[in-house]
């Protein structure tokens, strides 16, 4: 059987030593499904994270968009046209 990764998660029955035969699709099967994985996530999905989970989760913290462009003026940032109305909406 094909594996159905990355589109959906594949299903299969457990074997039972002694009872069940096995034969190489069984294997090869478990080769394909981790090999999909490999090509999926890459080399070092990681990265410099501990884990997969640990790189997601940074992606997930909120960027603030560069809304405080303007023009530097002797060492001042004079707001652009968009960062003056957000700055009076809450001011």
């Amino acid at each position: 059987m094909a594996t159905n990764y990355p589109n959906s998660f594949d299903s299969w029955t457990d074997k039972i030593d002694r009872v069940d035969i096995y034969a190489a699709a069984h294997i090869n099967e478990a080769y394909e499904r981790i090999l999909k994985i490999q090509q999926t996530l890459g080399i070092n999905p990681q990265g410099p994270f501990l884990d997969v989970a640990a790189r997601i989760a940074d992606l997930e913290i909120p960027v603030v968009p560069f809304l405080f462009i303007g023009i530097l003026d002797y060492g001042n940032i004079i707001p652009s046209g968009l960062a003056q109305e957000l700055i009076a909406s809450v001011a």
